[in-house]
Formats: structure tokens, C-alpha cells, sequence
């Protein structure tokens, strides 16, 4: 099958080796591995995580207020186009994006259009940002233009889903979930203290960590809160924040306001060719996420499981169905740095429960959440579209 997947974000806060567009490389990439010719299509944005297999076409972005949305979104259009002529491809596989982009390439090129929804952006405008009705009609519009012509939309997860078909009266049939996963081949377990003397950390000092990019949805300033108790209970504990983003001051004040900061770490962002390594120099994972936080499925969880470290995650909608599926994690009220901080504890004083939870953990996600299986399912919905628009 030939794929043209195109991506689209032009935030500044976002860098080209966050969540969704490694989402987009794992997809890519393995189906290049299993023979179908793939061509990613995307801005040009810093820190990428670079396909090793995939055909890679970049757009220029004009970096200037009001200009960096049109510039990106025109730039998409003009390089897809391009693209499309040179590969003819089945199918568009998009993010969903507040633009016909994906609706016009597949259009142009006679072939059938898959868009994927990693969050709701309708919700975090409403919510969050606090947008004018106008404004939110406006979204409604936008995407309702493309995802009620989509032949198939994917969600990553079912409360994702049931939003979209509410809101925009979406066929329920013609849109499936299908969750993120992580790169078993990549992240495998390794011995703690040995990950934890490789990055110069001390050996012997249990750990407490987390991997992201620093938005205050990922609900490190509760960790941080919690961070006193734990460290009374366990004095030689430290604490691992690996990642960078916007929120990276404000985490920093918070651990110095609680008195922690000599306890934390903060390695900034991290290759994903690497993150592997610090997540097995931890004794304990967290994703403790605001209430928030909204619809997706966070990339983190998947990635602690693979290297089998028990995960204390908030229980949100998003994330619940997953945790108890995977048999790997601990479940506390988000936004309770009590909760937080006993949940730790207890994983902290029982080694033979951490290793239950990330034996139980690693092999859910194999079996379930590779991103070879993820893919998969992806290239069934994908051509089933394509036999249907044919």
C-alpha cells in the first residue's frame, strides 16, 4: 500500500520529537518495515525524532505571530500536493488538523482519507483557553469539514471517540479506537542501579521519575508537593523530571518552594533513542496528570511498562482503561499529593510488588501495544478504506 501521512502543528511550544509526532514516526516507520511504501509529510520544527526508514518531506514555517498557522498550513498543502504526485498514494493518513489540508490532498490525489485524533482540541479551547463561542463554532466547523468526509477516523481513545461522535455527529461505525503503544525493541528493562551509575546518578539512591514534555496538564507540580513526604520516609530518595517544554520554570520554582530541589534532577530532554535508560534508573514511574488533562493516551505509561517499571498514574477517564489492563500500574486520585505520595511509598518498600507490576506491565504491552501491533490495526482500518472508496 502506498501512504502519504501528513502531520500538522505550528505551536512554538512543540517540538518535532513530542508525543505526536513520534506517534506518527513509529506508525511510519513500521510500516515501512513491513513493505508499504510511506512518505511523511510535516513542518519543519526543531528537536525531531527522525525516521530511519521513511521518506521525510519538511515544510517551511514562517516564524512570525499570525503568520506561523497560514505558513504551515499552506506549506503542507504545496509539499502533499508534490508528494502526491510523485508516490500516488492509497491513502492520506492525517492528523486531524483545523484546516481542509488533509481533505484537499486526498481529493487531489483519488485517495481515500484516514484522520487520526489524538485529543480534544475543542475541549482544551472551551476549557482551558477559554475561547468566544464564536471562536469554538468556528473549530466545530473546521473540523467537522474533514472528519464527516474522512472515510475512517481513528481515536486513541473511546471517551475520544464518543465526544466526536456526540458533538459532530459522526457515523459511530466509521470511527474506531485504536490506543498509542511504545517501541518494545527500543525500551527493555535494565538493572536500575546499573541504568543509574551509566547516567552518573548514585546506584544505590532509590529513584522517583517521570519522562515528558513539561506542560502543567502532566501534573508535575503535585508530584513536586508530594515530594516532602516521600523524602521524609525515604531520606536518600531522589527525584528524576526528564523533558523540557514551557512549564520548566514554573516545575523548578515549585521544587525549590517545596525544598526538594536538591533532590531532583533535571536532565532536560533526552533522544528517545535514549530515554530507555533513564526510565530504568527509576525505582518508580509516575504520570500524575491534572483532572484536566482531557482525552488522549499517554505516550509515558506505554514507555515505563515497556521497561517494566511499576507506574503510579492519575485515574483519569483517559488513562484508566489502559492501567487496569495492563496489570502494571497504581491508580490515585489526580491533583492529591497525599495519594501520591503513599502510592509511592508503598511501590518504594516493596521490591516484589515493583517487580510483579513491571513483569505484568512489559508483557501487556508487548502482547497488546507494540508499535508493530498498534500499526497494524491502523493498516486494516486504512485499507478497508480504501477497498470501500474503490
Amino acid at each position: 500500500m502506498r501512504i502519504l501521512l501528513a502531520l500538522y502543528e505550528h505551536d512554538r511550544d512543540v517540538r518535532g520529537d513530542m508525543g505526536g509526532f513520534r506517534h506518527a514516526v513509529e506508525l511510519a516507520e513500521a510500516w515501512t518495515a513491513a513493505g508499504h511504501d510511506v512518505a511523511i509529510v510535516r513542518p519543519r520544527l526543531g528537536g525531531r525524532e527522525e525516521p530511519a526508514r521513511t521518506r521525510v518531506v519538511e515544510t517551511a514555517i514562517v516564524d512570525r505571530p499570525g503568520l506561523r498557522p497560514v505558513t504551515a498550513y499552506g506549506g503542507l498543502l504545496r509539499g502533499g500536493l508534490r508528494e502526491a504526485r510523485r508516490l500516488r498514494p492509497d491513502v492520506v493518513y492525517a492528523r486531524d488538523m483545523l484546516a481542509p489540508v488533509p481533505l484537499l490532498l486526498a481529493r487531489a490525489a483519488g485517495a481515500a482519507l484516514v484522520v487520526e485524533v489524538n485529543g480534544d482540541t475543542y475541549a482544551h479551547r472551551r476549557d482551558v483557553r477559554r475561547r468566544s463561542r464564536a471562536h469554538l463554532a468556528l473549530v466545530d466547523a473546521l473540523q467537522g469539514l474533514t472528519l464527516r468526509r474522512a472515510d475512517h477516523v481513528v481515536t486513541v481513545t473511546a471517551g475520544l471517540r464518543d465526544a466526536l461522535v456526540a458533538r459532530l455527529g459522526l457515523v459511530p461505525g466509521r470511527v474506531t479506537v485504536v490506543g498509542n503503544g511504545a517501541n518494545v525493541r527500543r525500551l527493555c528493562p535494565e538493572d536500575a542501579a546499573a541504568s543509574r551509575h551509566a547516567l552518573g546518578l548514585d546506584p544505590k539512591a532509590p529513584v522517583v521519575g517521570f519522562v515528558g514534555t513539561f506542560f502543567p496538564y502532566q501534573g508535575v507540580t503535585t508530584l513536586l508537593a508530594a515530594a516532602p513526604a516521600i523524602r521524609r520516609a525515604c531520606p536518600g530518595v531522589r527525584f528524576l523530571i526528564v523533558g523540557d517544554g514551557p512549564a520548566r520554570e514554573t516545575w523548578r520554582a515549585a521544587a525549590r518552594a517545596s525544598g526538594v530541589m536538591d533532590a531532583c534532577v533535571f536532565p532536560g530532554q533526552v533522544p528517545h533513542a535514549a530515554v530507555g535508560r533513564w526510565i530504568n534508573a527509576m525505582d518508580v514511574a509516575v504520570a500524575p496528570f491534572t483532572a484536566a488533562r482531557g482525552e488522549t493516551s499517554p505516550l509515558k505509561v506505554f514507555d515505563y511498562l515497556a521497561c517494566a517499571r511499576p507506574a503510579v498514574v492519575s485515574a483519569i477517564p483517559a488513562v484508566v482503561g489502559d492501567a487496569r489492563a495492563s496489570g502494571g500500574c497504581v491508580e490515585v486520585p489526580p491533583d492529591d499529593a497525599g495519594a501520591l505520595a503513599r502510592a509511592v511509598l508503598d511501590l518504594l518498600h516493596d521490591p516484589e510488588r515493583r517487580r510483579r507490576l513491571g513483569e505484568a506491565g512489559r508483557a501487556w504491552v508487548v502482547r497488546e501495544r507494540s508499535w508493530e501491533a498498534v500499526a497494524a490495526r491502523v493498516l486494516a482500518l486504512c485499507a478497508a478504506a480504501v477497498r470501500g472508496r474503490r
